[in-house]
């Protein structure tokens, strides 16, 4: 389930519930042996923004497959989407995306990447309490030092999904970098803000990215008390699934060349 766990309330019929964080209901329905249909009934969320969101990025998805100038290697350009059906303001209900993690359920959990490629180097949590104990005027220097001991460590999810074969991991990486660029530049235009590691997606079968949860959007991230001031997220985890120069430049092509 994406990286959750959610705690088990009741079966019913041929399904069974569970309620994840206390904000959302999950049901596993099993209407044959080997098929699972998974779906989310948000308990507080307003998810109507999500819904325009989604119906957004379908209408790009489709200015995207128009584009004439798209070269051979381009033509996967797409925005991954989910259903999404809102019932009122506080009521709804969401596909669950299929063979995918969150970002932070890969990289930051108690058996995530950086621990497991790292672990001599300093925890997530010990990285928060550095950052939150400094004053503002030393934020800089206390970054710079948590990088000095949290190394990016993305990369190692394409060797383990796709490392069977050069071809996928090569494919698979490129979609990767391709998905980042248009989410990026997309994600600009609108002013989606709220993108923490645990909001993204990365599909195990495809290497695509999946934005979901779209609570601040049209630049309203910065109205908060902590103003979001970045346009994307474009961390050295993020860069590190990009792996080479060459993967990076196809990011930046990509985003310059085939929406603006």
């Amino acid at each position: 389930m994406c990286g959750y766990k959610g705690r088990f309330i009741q079966t019913a019929g041929e399904g069974r519930w569970y309620v994840v964080h206390n904000t959302f209901l999950v049901l596993l329905y099993y209407p044959r042996p080997g098929l699972t249909l998974t779906t989310i009934f948000p308990l507080i969320d307003d998810i109507r923004q999500d819904a325009v969101m989604q119906q957004v990025f379908s209408t790009m998805n489709v200015f995207l497959r128009d584009q004439k100038h798209q070269s051979q290697g381009d033509r996967k350009l797409r925005l991954l989407t989910y259903s999404c059906i809102p019932l009122s303001p506080a009521a709804g209900v969401l596909e669950w995306v299929e063979n995918t993690i969150p970002l932070a359920g890969y990289l930051l959990h108690s058996k995530g990447a950086h621990t497991r490629y790292y672990p001599g180097e300093w925890s997530t949590g010990l990285c928060h309490m550095h950052m939150n104990g400094s004053p503002t005027h030393e934020l800089r220097p206390s970054y710079d030092e948590v990088c000095k001991n949290f190394s990016p460590a993305f990369r190692f999810f394409f060797l383990e999904k796709f490392s069977h074969s050069p071809q996928l991991w090569h494919k698979a990486r490129m979609s990767y970098t391709r998905s980042c660029a248009v989410n990026s530049m997309v994600g600009h235009i609108l002013g989606i803000g709220d993108r923490h590691s645990n909001n993204i997606l990365i599909h195990e079968h495809t290497g695509e990215v999946v934005h979901i949860d779209f609570g601040f959007v049209f630049e309203q991230g910065k109205v908060q008390s902590t103003p979001e001031t970045v346009p994307f997220r474009l961390t050295r985890d993020i860069v590190d699934g990009m792996v080479r120069a060459a993967a990076f430049d196809t990011f930046k092509c990509s985003f310059s060349l085939q929406f603006i």
